[in-house]
């Protein structure tokens, strides 16, 4: 018996992997949301409520120098949430900024959808875009969103500032 608990231990230790993510978070500390998944791998980024009935949040990342953007759009049953434009604004610094489309091939093989179509809540209520930013690749950058419409209001989306950062964890592959 003794002998199997070392072995289990051992397993255990084996499957345990150090991992070093990298991920940006919004400077506005009030809304920055730091997560950890398959152990205690480190995540994070931007959530806020735009108005009573829809939230967004944001979480980027940097891959083989581009900038993945991931969106989700929570929207409570009662309300419709879309937005005037699927265009973004990505900017670092004051002389590079950039125009990106978000649609339903701009997160080439991640799910994604145009943000100008209706998201309705009821029996869906969780929406994903992802989006590439092709060689961009800053410590620090800003993303600015569309005006949203919900319920035939328009709410203004105040830019966000992100700042990277490098954070360490550990993976497990059994849980």
């Amino acid at each position: 018996m003794k002998a199997l608990s070392i072995l289990a231990v051992l397993l255990f230790l084996i499957s345990c992997v150090p991992v070093q993510r990298e991920y940006y978070l919004p400077t506005n500390e009030e809304h920055a949301h730091e997560t950890k998944s398959c152990g205690s791998v480190p995540g994070g980024g931007y959530s806020k409520e735009i108005a009573q009935g829809a939230r967004l949040a944001v979480s980027g990342t940097n891959r083989d120098n581009d900038l993945w953007l991931h969106f989700q759009f929570v929207v409570t049953d009662g309300y419709t949430l879309k937005f005037e434009s699927n265009k973004v604004r990505v900017s670092a610094g004051k002389s590079i900024s950039r125009e990106e489309t978000i649609n339903d091939s701009s997160g080439e093989k991640y799910p994604s959808l145009n943000p100008m179509e209706p998201m309705t809540g009821g029996t869906k209520q969780l929406y994903i875009a992802n989006l590439k930013v092709t060689n961009f690749n800053h410590h620090r950058f800003t993303l600015k969103m569309p005006s949203a419409n919900l319920n035939s209001q328009e709410y203004i989306i105040e830019p966000i500032d992100f700042y990277l950062v490098s954070r360490k964890g550990i993976m497990t592959c059994i849980q």
